[in-house]
């Protein structure tokens, strides 16, 4: 039971800042690696699909470029538009709303990395989730209307300013996703 717990839930270490306010650096978070696709144990072969992985959910995916597993969250899927306009989000056309959060309460947690670095409440399709990101220091605010290809996703980290994310890297094979993120915790070394 422990070696196929194993090979469908498999626990990693967050190892950047990417999906801060969301995950921490030092975290620990267990991956279901057969949420969306029942694999030969141990081996990349997909044996069933099980279900297609939905916007908002935050997955590890196999990123070549570092030949690494890597933790976004999905903001598009097959058929969605997906634009940025100076920070915000509009999927299929609906903006994302955006709230802002209590800077106080994480300036006692070191959330944020400027005095300037603004924490948000993001709402996309009915999803929360917090995002933080430098309102005039944002590498990418904006980007043009693009269409996901089928078979591919958009994702995005929730620290807009410090993710190598679809901005950079393109959309990512629906083969590269490997499962979603279903519990983090936070370690003391995270602190």
């Amino acid at each position: 039971m422990l070696g196929l717990c194993s090979a469908y839930v498999r626990a990693f270490t967050v190892a950047g800042p990417s999906m801060s306010p969301t995950l921490f650096y030092g975290d620990l978070v267990l991956s279901n690696h057969a949420a969306y696709d029942f694999r030969l144990p141990y081996m990349d072969k997909v044996l069933i699909e099980v279900s297609d992985p939905q916007r908002g959910d935050v997955i590890t995916y196999f990123d070549v470029s570092k030949n690494v597993i890597a933790i976004k969250r999905i903001i598009g899927v097959p058929g969605d538009t997906v634009q940025m306009k100076n920070n915000t989000l509009y999927v299929n056309g609906a903006e994302a709303t955006q709230r802002i959060v209590s800077q106080e309460i994480f300036d006692d947690i070191f959330l944020r990395d400027t005095p300037e670095q603004l924490v948000v409440k993001e709402t996309l399709g009915g999803a929360e989730h917090l995002i933080t990101y430098t309102p005039e220091n944002s590498p990418v605010r904006s980007f043009e209307e693009i269409t996901v290809t089928e078979g591919n996703y958009f994702i995005l980290g929730d620290h807009r300013d410090n993710s190598a994310d679809s901005r950079y890297i393109g959309f990512i094979p629906r083969d590269q996703i490997k499962g979603r993120v279903f519990r983090g915790m936070r370690t003391l070394d995270s602190f």
